[in-house]
């Protein structure tokens, strides 16, 4: 998710998308949510995340990888 949104924000290109992608689909974790899934349910899980102190924060991707 990070990933698609940095992307969409324009601050990382489609290579980054595609290496990150490959790494998942290597490890074999989900790249995308359970279509089951609504806005409203994934607000309350990550509502309940430790980091969360009342406004919900995304560590997003701007530049080469790494950066």
């Amino acid at each position: 998710m990070a990933v698609d949104m940095s992307y969409r924000l324009g601050w990382i290109d489609s290579s980054i998308v595609k290496r990150v992608d490959d790494i998942l689909l290597r490890a074999k974790l989900p790249t995308a949510p359970p279509e089951t899934m609504t806005v409203e349910m994934f607000k309350s899980v990550m509502a309940v995340d430790k980091k969360v102190d009342g406004l919900l924060r995304l560590i997003l991707l701007k530049g080469p990888l790494g950066n």
